[in-house]
């Protein structure tokens, strides 16, 4: 059901972007519609590893990543329809350069993410970190911590946000 749903998404972002321009409105609603697809999974990425990683993990810690698994996969599901966003045309030649320089840096910090968060649902499914304590730390730092990778992704988010409404 997931493919039909990425692929009508994806055919409906292609028809729009084959030829016709869009209104500075109807572009915005694309870029919004994907936008917030994207952040709900990559905020469910957020909670299913809140909910799934103790606090202290020790080599006796069984991690059940059954849900930090299942969020990543939608996560990198939703993450794909964000590059057919670039091919999509405004009326508006202001608003596509502003939407599309700050596209590019998003989906930058989207792709680094996911694959550090990929890297990091493996390393505690396959219990390397019974074996290799010391990247607990270093993969709830880079993820999470000031100025991470969660951070960026957030921070281009809301730039791309300020871009649309300044584009109203």
């Amino acid at each position: 059901m997931k493919k039909i749903i990425v692929i009508l998404s994806a055919i409906s972002i292609l028809l729009s972007a084959s030829g016709c321009k869009l209104t500075t409105q109807d572009y915005n609603d694309k870029i919004v519609e994907i936008l917030d697809s994207n952040g709900i999974a990559i905020e469910s990425t957020v909670e299913s590893y809140n909910s799934s990683i103790p606090n202290l993990v020790t080599e006796e810690s069984e991690i059940d990543t059954v849900a930090m698994q299942e969020s990543l996969a939608t996560a990198v599901t939703e993450s794909l329809k964000t590059e057919d966003l670039l091919l999509l045309e405004s009326k508006n030649a202001a608003q596509q350069t502003e939407v599309q320089e700050e596209l590019a840096v998003y989906i930058s910090a989207l792709k680094t993410y996911l694959e550090k968060y990929t890297e990091m649902v493996e390393y505690y499914s396959t219990t390397s970190y019974k074996t290799s304590p010391d990247l607990v730390g270093d993969y709830d730092s880079t993820l999470y911590d000031s100025g991470n990778l969660f951070d960026q992704f957030l921070e281009s988010n809301n730039t791309l946000a300020e871009i649309l409404k300044s584009h109203i």
